[in-house]
């Protein structure tokens, strides 16, 4: 009996020995430690989000801008959750679980989101985890920052009037077919339509 024992404690040490390995801290925010598969989770989280709203051939291309700049944002969200935190916000399970549905609601089957899921290692509650996240930082960037952003009617109206070329949209045409019974006529029209 002991022997097993032994072995068994000796199998669980070696497991939690490479787990930790493989599990290293990648960077400390204010002595909390982010590790290497909160990276990962944070990274599939936002992958998931750019497969609700790209196609594949611009999915790959954000993917590679993400990649580059995923821990520099993770490390700014870890230092706006920790405010968050010291300041007290609270964040509803209701609000959590809508936005869960919403994210849901952006797939044709159960099956395509759990998929999407596994693909990216994450699990429904690892999602609502990130999710809950977001709204903390939601919220304290909504009262430190948009709540101080004041922006008068005249200010408005100044700035579409210096940059009216931005909100003009130019003469478009759009022609499926034209009819005509000589190449001259044909010449003409087609000099028309350049204009």
């Amino acid at each position: 009996m002991r022997i097993y024992i032994f072995v068994v404690l000796l199998f669980f040490s070696c497991f939690c020995f490479a787990y930790a390995a493989q599990d290293q801290i990648i960077a400390v925010v204010n002595n909390e430690a982010i590790t290497q598969s909160e990276f990962e989770e944070f990274l599939g989280l936002m992958y998931m989000d750019l497969a609700t709203k790209y196609d594949k051939i611009e999915l790959d291309k954000h993917k590679e801008e993400l990649s580059k700049t995923a821990l520099t944002r993770l490390i700014e969200d870890r230092l706006i959750l920790q405010e968050a935190k010291r300041q007290n916000i609270e964040v509803k399970d209701k609000e959590v679980n809508e936005r869960f549905d919403n994210i849901k609601s952006r797939f044709s089957s159960e099956a395509e989101f759990q998929g999407l899921l596994v693909k990216q290692g994450l699990s429904p509650a690892t999602l609502k985890k990130q999710l809950k996240d977001q709204l903390f930082m939601q919220e304290i960037i909504e009262r430190h920052i948009h709540s101080q952003i004041t922006v008068s009617p005249s200010e408005v109206t100044t700035y579409y009037r210096g940059h009216i070329q931005e909100f003009s949209i130019p003469i478009a045409r759009k022609v499926d077919s034209i009819f005509v019974k000589t190449k001259e006529k044909a010449d003409e029209v087609s000099a028309l339509i350049k204009i």
